[in-house]
């Protein structure tokens, strides 16, 4: 909240209301795209003094190769540091650079998670769901968490009944990866083609009958 207090002030009622997805989608990526910037600029001063500042560091014009290098040593620094941190007596822990590093660690989860989903990256999404499956565990929202269990389950270890004998000239085993990749590959859907454009395929069924019940209203609406 001291974030979005000082990117969003006149939004912090609704922040802690009910601030609806895209509102809280667009403050994480904005507010870790920042945090990342400051990381950036932390590093960028260790290797010169002069650059106190991120906006003194892109003056520099820096090459690709510098930031990517910098990138590499930001998470090498965070993964070590979260450790050394976390193992020092109660009285000498830095709590609010944890809170940084976590912030870091689960807004990258969810940006990650969310690009999968919009570029249908199957494979990635799956990748995602067992640290998602952990936080959601731990939060509260256990049908979340057992539902991406079970799907994993279903999908890579069981063979749904209810499909069995699609393929009925297939080897059992042949049979079993056709399904399954069928399966994995329809959970993500592209309506309209275009890059970066790919939708659950739940959200594709609610609009698709949000416009059936539209055009039943709007015909028992004429008749009447």
């Amino acid at each position: 909240m001291s974030f979005i207090s000082q990117i969003r002030p006149k939004e912090t009622g609704k922040f802690k209301s009910k601030p609806g997805f895209r509102r809280m989608h667009e403050i994480i990526d904005h507010v870790g795209k920042v945090l990342r910037l400051d990381e950036l600029g932390n590093v960028a001063s260790k290797i010169d003094t002069s650059h106190t500042t991120p906006d003194e560091f892109a003056k520099s014009e820096p090459t690709w190769a510098s930031i990517h290098a910098m990138i590499q040593q930001v998470v090498r620094d965070s993964e070590v540091e979260i450790d050394e941190l976390r193992a020092k007596d109660a009285g000498e822990r830095d709590k609010q650079r944890e809170n940084v590093l976590l912030i870091h660690k689960y807004f990258l989860l969810y940006e990650e998670i969310s690009y999968a989903m919009n570029h249908g990256d199957i494979g990635r999404v799956e990748d995602c769901f067992t640290p998602w499956i952990w936080i959601f565990m731990g939060c509260g929202k256990l049908k979340y968490a057992a539902e991406m269990r079970r799907y994993l389950e279903n999908v890579h270890f069981r063979f749904p009944a209810g499909l069995k004998y699609v393929y009925s000239k297939l080897a059992s085993f042949e049979l079993k990866t056709v399904v399954r990749k069928a399966i994995r590959m329809n959970i993500l859907k592209n309506p309209t083609g275009k890059k970066g454009r790919f939708r659950a395929i739940d959200w594709i069924v609610e609009h698709n009958n949000l416009y059936t019940k539209v055009s039943q209203s709007a015909a028992i609406a004429s008749s009447v």
